[in-house]
């Protein structure tokens, strides 16, 4: 929600001549109430599983890391969050810079994006556990992929706009429902599922960076292609994932 308004409370701030100084501002001022509210959050305290045959904790720790499929997770998570920031932190720049859509029209269809993640993750919370995460996470992938590449190609505002709806609702369970994948292989080690969680940290700095990179050596249409590629990625790694997931239900290995 947070992500949904923010663009538009830009352009208010904008129109009413108030400056960046008032958005800092309220965002200085939400930050620190974030931090309080997150002070009275009580997490429950778990108990770490053992490994029944071995009895070993180093042994559970380092068990994901044996496992191929735990690699595809963290390129499905890396890749996930680097088109994800690309197209947060490009769109409007692209956009305004190309002179397809005015700054107004441009924040609108970046809060588009977050309504139909928002849209999208809640639909999913509604109707996962019915269809196998492998699939949910090869569609999204797949509509990831089809959607860049129409964004590139047009230039009108209503166009643009569907698309990035589109494009949002793609990219709306990914994360989640990989971690959800995942689940059963890092269980018990908080140093796999960090790293699975930091891959993710990782995609979103590397992915604006190789898109500034391109935009300063060549231009900003050839920068969109950036979110194309990690998509492209990410479609390969959804495509593996779903192949060790049919591997695994005729083995039971999670490998």
């Amino acid at each position: 929600m947070g992500a949904f308004t923010a663009p538009f409370f830009v352009i208010l701030a904008d129109t009413l001549g108030t400056g960046w100084r008032i958005a800092g501002g309220v965002i200085g001022t939400l930050a620190v109430c974030s931090v309080i509210l997150l002070m009275f959050v009580k997490i429950p305290s778990t108990q770490k599983p053992r490994d029944k045959q071995s009895g070993s904790k180093i042994h559970v720790s380092f068990n994901a890391f044996k496992q191929s499929r735990f690699y595809v997770f963290l390129a499905i998570s890396f890749t996930y969050v680097a088109v994800e920031t690309v197209m947060n932190g490009w769109i409007t720049t692209y956009f305004q810079g190309t002179g397809i859509l005015t700054n107004v029209q441009a924040k609108t269809v970046l809060s588009l994006i977050w309504l139909s993640i928002m849209i999208g993750r809640f639909t999913v919370s509604v109707i996962g556990d019915k269809i196998k995460k492998e699939y949910i996470i090869m569609a999204c992938s797949s509509v990831v992929l089809v959607f860049s590449l129409v964004l590139i190609q047009l230039n009108s505002f209503i166009s643009v706009a569907l698309c990035i709806f589109a494009l949002g609702l793609g990219l709306s369970a990914l994360f989640p429902t990989n971690l959800a994948n995942a689940a059963a292989l890092v269980q018990g080690s908080g140093m796999a599922t960090g790293i699975l969680l930091s891959s993710g940290g990782l995609g979103a700095a590397v992915g604006p960076i190789v898109t500034g990179v391109v935009a300063e050596r060549l231009n900003l249409s050839a920068s969109m292609w950036v979110s194309v590629g990690f998509a492209l990625i990410l479609l390969l790694s959804a495509f593996i994932n779903l192949i060790f997931g049919k591997r695994k239900k005729a083995t039971g290995n999670l490998e």
